[in-house]
């Protein structure tokens, strides 16, 4: 899988020496991104917008300030 961003490229190496991923792992994604998109990657790439009318009907009391 390629990576999408500078962070998450940071993240792999940072949880691969704590431990939290399997060794081998961040090396693996680097592999799979091609050379000239490892030079144009983002810092962050932003997040999507979910559409509330997909949400399940808590999420959506929530977000209204309706829950319990």
């Amino acid at each position: 899988m390629p990576l999408k961003s500078l962070r998450q490229m940071r993240y792999l190496f940072a949880a691969e020496k704590r431990g939290d991923v399997p060794k081998g792992t961040a090396k693996e994604f680097v592999a799979a991104t091609s050379k000239k998109k490892l030079a144009k990657l983002p810092e962050v790439v932003k997040r999507k917008k979910t559409d509330a009318r997909k949400l399940d009907p808590l999420v959506k009391a929530r977000r209204a300030g309706k829950a319990k």
